[in-house]
């Protein structure tokens, strides 16, 4: 989200509220939003000051200084001897004649004097605090002119003229505290706030300010607790309610900030800045329409507004409403062509990106660090080179990331490592690594090798939790393991390691490929053909569901694995049927520990055949190759989904490091999230809250993981409520549910540990930590524990359920019409393997995705698929994690599907060789790679 101040991140940027605090001060007597160029307007319709201004001489009898103000408009003054001037001295005549001259000086009527007496007047009305002394009022009014009109060390000397004059004039104080303030001096402002506000407590505006410089100097707690007094003493300020509605803002407490932001609207600062940053509450909290709303409502009250823009474009593409979004970033660029706009750049490469146009995101991601480096030509001084330098780092991994979706690592690495120059410690030194590795294997046969076991555990693991780049030395030191080192570097790779493209200077597809030495011309149009058959299914992943976008890519990867998934599968039951044994795999293409003895190669593997026919039908420590399995089928997809983004850590969780194994990876995903309505989950809460309650009567687990019984009275209480605050309240501690998941083995009556319901509350307020500011707010998260307990019982499950699968593929006859009630049964039996998978969670990313890989890839391994689309506003995967058991889920869900139809996908891309095309065409990395290159059809 797009803030004015152009921060978003306020480790890296100039605080928002210190921006404000400085805008705000530049206008320090402007009460009530009033306008210095209106003010003479003003006047002029106010007959009474007109009337007493009526002579043009110089004035300075205390008759004219000692004018009342009206009783109405005069703040209240709880020290009575400031309404009366102090005993006379010396010393203090003399002040008072310096006084006098500098009224004579500057305030009259005529032509030569820039100030008239009914401005000194009008501002006098405005004053936080009055003395009722005429002369002292009024030279303090003089101050805050000069303030008003730049004329800061003038307004200095007078305020510390009249200070010794009268040590206990609040206005004064108050003024001398605004240009400390403007002068960053935030210590000696808020000393003088606080003088102030020991002269007359009653002072909103002392109050005010105070919380203001409080906020600018990172005191954020004491800033809420000012601006909250500040409140109370004047309700009818509406800058008072837009200032805190900053610092709430800031602190990330958008719902307190949503609240102030509106009442200021409300009494009247009705502005398109006040509407963009109600616009980003709303977005904040998860109410996306009502933030499009807002942000509409701005433009059109400034349509050059485009920061606006950007955050209409950012709204859209939360949504998953990709076309609008795209017509907001045009609309933010074009509301200022002629300047720079890096930010609109950068957001869109992101959407470019997500939506599977490289080359458009590459462009995009290039246009905002050159308009990043020109933007430091033109203002040097207010160029904010810390967040420059994080959009910096954004773009640059942005366009490895293209480079790497590409084959190009070594293009890949030269883009990491200028993101690592600007900040070392990022945590895409692990992706760096691993795209390292990824590099010497690109050219090699798939057959040969897994991502999973080349690549060390440690990288994994700390990618996946974003750790700096320091985090592995000292962890490799304190648990005294050998360090990382990096085994594969640059040198050490030969230079005709395969590179798909040098650049992105011509079109994707043919041309980009046939750069390629490795690539056969002749081959196109097969790769083409397989290609027009994946189209169709890569479709039907694709959720109709708010917040998921269409990747065409991910979609062309979808397609391309459930063929290849297929083809194996078809190809194993095939051979159990003909030999009674199916389909062996090399060990050592398997994502499951090496079963190879040291120093052992496994020469019988062909370098074009991706699975053999078993000879012995047995696995052991000796065995080069184990009987197929889920895991192999899996496999196939998590290698394309590897692969294919390059950006996601899809990983096997139990090929993490032991330490991180034995401890539970846990997978988490939130509903609600602080206060941020997770727009992609959030339409499940209302299924997931109910079933928390449901599973209260068991009792719930704690934090430190002991069990609790709920009272009676509390599960009554737990029925009647119908949001997270009361439930917690009843609670009365974090918390979690664990939904309960039936074995399906034979004779078992075992119930395993299926999915965590979490319930978390941060408490609003202070956190404990000195200036430290917790916004309020739950997290109401579904969490998996990768525990080696909980892996083995699983992987029992599965393995017995995909026994059940291959005895009903077995009893599909190889032909395309076969009776409905074979066709049911086997939609049943892959659905509840599916179940079972995304129950599991086993990968630390992409699991869903791959659960839905494999419900097509079983149905077209008969010759049937799924025609029909997952319901709008549905998602198969939360359907099953929130079921009470396996069948529940099935009973539901299978009518969404039924009926199946006819599919010949296999048979159209068998070859006369030994392997289909799929296979044929993926042998390599590399050639994975040219799949997903080739020309997406115009449409797409």
């Amino acid at each position: 989200m797009i803030k004015l101040s152009s921060a978003e991140d306020s480790k890296f940027t100039t605080s928002i509220v210190e921006v404000s605090v400085l805008l705000e001060l530049q206008q320090l007597l402007l009460i009530h939003d009033k306008n210095w160029n209106n003010l003479e307007h003003e006047l002029k319709q106010s007959e009474s000051i007109k009337n007493e201004a009526k002579s043009d001489h110089p004035i300075s009898t205390e008759t004219i200084f000692g004018e009342e103000k009206p009783a109405d408009s005069t703040q209240p003054n709880e020290k009575s001897e400031s309404s009366t001037p102090l005993i006379a001295s010396p010393e203090k005549e003399s002040i008072r004649e310096q006084l006098s001259k500098y009224y004579n000086d500057y305030v009259g009527l005529s032509e030569k004097l820039h100030i008239k007496p009914q401005y000194l007047q009008m501002m006098r009305l405005n004053l936080p605090h009055c003395t009722n002394e005429g002369l002292v009022d009024d030279m303090v009014s003089l101050a805050y002119i000069f303030v008003n009109t730049n004329q800061r060390d003038q307004a200095e000397k007078l305020f510390q003229l009249i200070l010794q004059y009268r040590d206990d004039v609040a206005s004064a104080v108050i003024g001398m505290g605004s240009i400390h303030a403007m002068q960053r001096d935030y210590e000696s402002a808020i000393s003088d706030f606080t003088k102030a506000i020991l002269i007359d407590n009653s002072i909103a505006d002392a109050w005010k300010r105070r919380g203001q410089t409080q906020a600018a100097a990172g005191k954020v707690c004491d800033a809420i607790f000012d601006l909250t007094r500040a409140t109370q003493l004047s309700v009818s300020d509406p800058d008072i309610f837009l200032q805190r509605g900053l610092v709430f803002h800031q602190v990330k407490d958008y719902r307190a900030a949503l609240i102030d932001f509106k009442t200021a609207k409300d009494q009247g600062v009705v502005t398109a800045t006040i509407m963009n940053y109600i616009g980003m509450c709303e977005g904040l909290i998860g109410n996306i329409s009502k933030s499009i709303n807002a942000h509409n409502e701005a433009v059109k009250m400034d349509n050059s507004f485009r920061e606006a823009y950007l955050n209409i474009a950012l709204m859209h593409k939360e949504a998953g409403d990709w076309k609008n979004a795209l017509i907001s970033f045009d609309a933010a660029i074009a509301a200022h062509a002629s300047t720079s706009f890096y930010e609109a750049f950068m957001h869109r490469s992101q959407l470019y990106y997500l939506l599977g146009d490289l080359k458009a995101a590459f462009r995009d991601a290039h246009k905002a660090i050159s308009q990043i480096y020109e933007l430091e030509k033109v203002d040097s001084e207010k160029f904010n080179r810390s967040k420059a330098a994080q959009s910096i780092i954004q773009c640059l991994m942005r366009i490895a990331n293209c480079y790497q979706a590409h084959g190009n690592c070594r293009r890949t690495i030269e883009y990491f490592d200028l993101a690592l120059s600007v900040d070392p410690t990022n945590s895409l030194w692990f992706q760096r690594e691993i795209c390292l590795v990824q590099w010497r294997l690109l050219t090699s046969d798939v057959c040969t090798f897994s991502l999973d076991d080349k690549t060390d555990p440690r990288l994994k693991d700390s990618w996946c939790k974003q750790h700096p780049q320091t985090f592995h030395s000292a962890v490799a030191t304190s648990q005294s393991v050998q360090l990382y080192d990096g085994w594969y570097r640059k040198e050490q790779i030969s230079a005709n390691h395969y590179c798909i493209m040098d650049d992105f200077d011509e079109d994707e597809g043919t041309q980009s490929v046939s750069k390629s030495e490795f690539h056969n011309i002749s081959n196109l149009l097969e790769k083409q053909r397989v290609i027009e058959c994946t189209t169709e299914l890569g479709g039907w992943v694709q959720l109709r569901s708010a917040g998921f976008l269409p990747n065409r890519r991910q979609h062309r990867m979808f397609g391309l694995a459930v063929l290849q998934m297929a083809t194996i599968l078809r190809k194993h039951i095939n051979l159990i049927r003909l030999e009674g044994v199916g389909v062996e795999i090399p060990n050592t293409m398997s994502s499951r520990e090496s079963k190879v003895p040291p120093n052992q190669k496994d020469t019988s593997v062909k370098s074009n055949s991706k699975f053999s026919p078993s000879k012995s039908g047995k696995r052991g420590i000796g065995a080069l190759h184990h009987q197929f399995g889920w895991r192999d089928l899996f496999d196939v997809v998590v290698r394309w989904r590897q692969i294919s983004e390059p950006n996601d850590p899809v990983w096997w969780i139990d090929r993490f490091p032991s330490r991180a194994f034995e401890e539970g990876f846990g997978l988490q995903t939130p509903i609600v999230n602080g206060q941020l309505k997770t727009i992609r989950y959030y339409p499940y809460f209302a299924a997931t809250f109910d079933l928390v309650k449901n599973l209260l009567r068991d009792g719930y687990w704690t934090a430190s993981d002991s069990l609790q019984q709920v009272s009676t009275d509390k599960l009554q209480a737990i029925e009647r409520t119908t949001s997270l605050d009361a439930l917690y309240a009843i609670v009365g501690e974090d918390f979690y549910v664990i939904v309960p998941t039936p074995s399906m083995l034979d004779d078992s009556t075992a119930v395993l540990e299926g999915t965590r319901l979490t319930l978390v509350r941060s408490v609003g307020g202070s956190s404990g930590a000195e200036d430290e500011y917790v916004a309020p707010g739950f997290e109401f998260t579904i969490r998996t524990p990768g525990k080696p307990y909980r892996w083995t019982l699983f992987e029992m499950e599965l393995d017995a359920c995909f026994s059940r699968l291959e005895d009903t593929l077995l009893a599909v006859p190889p032909t395309v019409d076969f009776d409905p009630s074979v066709e049911d049964h086997l939609l049943s039996r892959a659905l509840q393997l599916f179940y079972w998978w995304v129950t599991f969670a086993p990968l630390s990313r992409g699991t869903a995705a791959c659960g839905y890989a494999f419900l097509q890839a079983v149905l077209v391994s008969c010759g049937r698929k799924i025609d029909k689309k997952i319901p709008k506003g549905k998602q198969l995967d939360w359907e099953a994690i929130l079921a009470r058991d396996c069948m529940q889920f099935v009973s539901k869900v299978k009518p969404w599907f039924e009926p199946l139809v006819p599919c010949d996908l296999l048979s159209s891309t068998d070859s006369e060789g030994d392997d289909p095309d799929v296979i044929k065409f993926s042998c390599t990395m590399k050639d994975m790679i040219e799949l997903l290159m080739l020309p997406y059809p115009k449409a797409s």
